[in-house]
């Protein structure tokens, strides 16, 4: 069960940017991540929203969730083969060497973005 939840949704805008960064890094000092973890993060959340919202509806969801010293990110929903295919292009690349990148099932028939992250104090 997770530790800590946060749902959002928001227009698929720039200006909602600096909103999703102000949460994200909420949730990473809740999940004790370091400042390199939150930039991190940070980079990874923004290219992929730059990556889908172009090609997208106008809003998404955002869930943000801390679990274990783990940040989990889904960002959705969205056509499952338009997203697998975005995710293989150019702008993922740096992103699947900072945080661990995934498409999960949800709202039906729909697909999410599954960002996570887990601190390097708290792996094995």
């Amino acid at each position: 069960m997770p530790d800590d939840v946060v749902a959002l949704e928001l227009p698929a805008d720039a200006a909602a940017m600096p909103v999703v960064r102000m949460v994200v890094g909420g949730m990473a000092a809740r999940a004790d991540l370091s400042l390199d973890e939150l930039d991190d993060l940070h980079l990874a959340v923004e290219e992929v929203l730059k990556a889908v919202t172009q090609a997208n509806s106008a809003r998404y969801s955002i869930r943000i969730t801390t679990e274990d010293g783990a940040l989990r990110i889904e960002i959705g929903p969205y056509d499952r083969a338009e997203l697998e295919q975005t995710l293989t292009g150019p702008c993922c690349v740096l992103v699947k060497r900072v945080a661990s990148i995934d498409v999960l099932d949800c709202h039906g028939d729909r697909a999410c973005v599954l960002i996570s992250k887990r601190g390097s104090a708290q792996s094995p």
